[in-house]
């Protein structure tokens, strides 16, 4: 029964996002679409829904975009999403269609507006970011590190098997890209919380 509710709770949350993208609302996305809950088989749809959700906060220049008038979401590596990303698939960013590429390695890089970096290509990743500098590509990872080594957007879970994201602000504006201050706030009020939450674990 409880599963069961989970995923009616994470499809309703789903379809009210596309819903609200596909109206080209992506400033009235609910709050609830930067942080899904999801674990198991979920964690990628999860992901993927909270990816999506960054990057209708996100402005382009534009000759970032490719001629065809879409968005690409792009897979560097070993693909952890498979089927998981098909929740965004066809859904609005900034009024274009996205579009799912998966490129095995980065001799067979594509043109995208979003790089998801797989953890299987960390050891590559200096070469992939001086491959996409000037480029205007949002990168997103899942390893701890992956802020520190110069990535711009990492994607983690709480204990409580909600999916968050960290930024580097400095890196997202040095390739060109400007943020929502929606995406800001959201980030300084959960690390308003988690603080509060440790001093008050502290105090007891």
């Amino acid at each position: 029964m409880k599963k069961t509710l989970v995923i009616a709770a994470f499809m309703a949350l789903s379809l009210g996002i596309a819903q609200t993208v596909l109206r080209g609302q992506a400033l009235k996305l609910p709050k609830a679409a930067l942080e899904i809950r999801g674990s198991g088989p979920f964690e990628y749809k999860a992901k993927a829904g909270v990816m999506h959700s960054i990057a209708s906060l996100v402005v382009w220049p534009p000759q970032a975009y490719a001629k065809r008038g879409e968005i690409v979401f792009g897979i560097l590596g070993r693909d952890p999403f498979r089927e998981a990303i098909d929740l965004v698939k066809d859904w609005l960013v900034a009024g274009k269609r996205l579009r799912v590429a998966r490129f095995a390695d980065l001799s067979r890089l594509g043109p995208c507006q979003v790089l998801f970096i797989s953890r299987s290509e960390m050891e590559r990743l200096p070469d992939i970011l001086k491959e996409l500098e000037g480029k205007n590509v949002l990168t997103v990872g899942e390893s701890e590190d992956f802020l520190e080594r110069g990535g711009m957007v990492r994607l983690y879970s709480t204990p409580d098997h909600r999916v968050r994201f960290d930024l580097d602000q400095e890196a997202v504006q040095k390739a060109g890209l400007r943020m929502h201050q929606r995406l800001v706030d959201t980030l300084n009020g959960w690390k308003s919380s988690d603080s509060k939450d440790a001093k008050g674990k502290e105090g007891r």
